[in-house]
């Protein structure tokens, strides 16, 4: 990712960037592309389009993104007309089970009016200090009280598989069934975007065609290639070191791309979580390098100018046993 940030005219135009900066994550790019350039036109046409459903599942393997893109969907489609508020909610599937139906229920119902409740000061409207728009470490968006999405908004639940199995029971599709209803009730004001998956959130859509129909964008992420998973390594190098760390070879050379092929080649097995096994990798490369360090206590033979502090060998990068490997090719 580049170091510049370029200006942008609006926060939805600053959402829609960092969404296409991030690695992979093609078909979460497209569906959004297609949507802005979609708005644009119908401005230009000065259309009015109500009533649009723009729920949305997003599915893929472990790591490949799903709680980024969902949170940054999220954040772009409270940022345009298409839901009535600009109130954002995050929420796991297990969280909404524990809640159990009836609390899910209220949160799509106005809250009760208090009579004791004293009237918003009219001076209110004169205090014009800036807030932050959107944040999404905020605990007031994972705040679920009695309706606080009753004009609309946006709904994330992430690990929404939860809902669906043998443990979740009745309770669970009660509350599929409440965000149904809450997606007619609420129609054209509310977005709900489910995460999980793919082979745990089918179920969800095919033991629900009610709920099935009322979701028009359904999101495949792909595995992360090597290409692109050595690019993440190299970024979160440069990111924990701040850019002082030097390598054998050099950090993009042939070295690092073994280490990175030797990642792939679990790609599709049980198990493989693509963006956390690159973080693992590069833990198990700092491990070999501490442990090769004190060994040495300190005094490992590096190029000059290089610092045995921030230099990864061949073997920090690789293993003794691919690294010995390597020598025979």
């Amino acid at each position: 990712m580049s170091d510049r940030i370029p200006g942008f005219e609006t926060p939805k135009d600053m959402v829609h960037w960092e969404i296409r900066t991030l690695v992979g994550v093609d078909a979460m790019k497209e569906l959004v592309d297609d949507i802005d350039k979609r708005n644009r036109l119908l401005s230009r046409q000065g259309a009015t389009v109500s009533e649009q459903r723009e729920h949305t599942v997003i599915m893929g393997n472990t790591g490949t993104g799903k709680t980024t893109t969902g949170q940054l969907f999220g954040q772009y489609m409270r940022l345009t007309s298409m839901v009535g508020s600009k109130t954002y909610k995050e929420v796991t599937g297990s969280q909404l089970l524990r809640m159990g139906h009836k609390k899910v229920e209220r949160l799509f119902r106005p809250p009760p009016v208090d009579p004791a409740a004293p009237r918003p000061r009219l001076l209110a409207i004169n205090n014009m200090s800036p807030k932050p728009d959107f944040d999404t470490q905020d605990p007031a968006n994972f705040t679920l009280k009695r309706g606080c999405l009753h004009k609309g908004g946006v709904l994330f639940v992430d690990d929404a598989d939860q809902l669906v199995g043998r443990h979740a029971g009745r309770s669970g599709q009660l509350i599929l069934h409440i965000l149904q209803e809450a997606m007619d009730m609420l129609l054209g004001e509310l977005l709900i975007i489910f995460a999980g998956c793919e082979e745990k959130v089918m179920p969800l859509l095919e033991q629900n065609p009610g709920l099935r129909a009322r979701i028009p964008h359904v999101v495949r992420l792909e595995d992360f290639t090597d290409f692109q998973m050595l690019g993440m390594l190299l970024d979160l190098i440069d990111e924990r070191f701040q850019g002082k760390m030097a390598a054998e070879a050099r950090l993009d050379g042939a070295y690092m791309h073994a280490a990175v092929m030797q990642l792939g080649r679990q790609r599709g097995q049980p198990g493989f979580s693509n963006a956390y096994a690159v973080r693992n990798l590069l833990d198990e490369m700092c491990t070999r390098q501490a442990k090769r360090l004190c060994a040495l206590r300190g005094q490992a033979r590096v190029p000059p100018g290089k610092s045995p502090l921030f230099y990864l060998t061949r073997d920090d990068i690789l293993g003794p046993n691919l690294g010995n490997a390597m020598m025979l090719w």
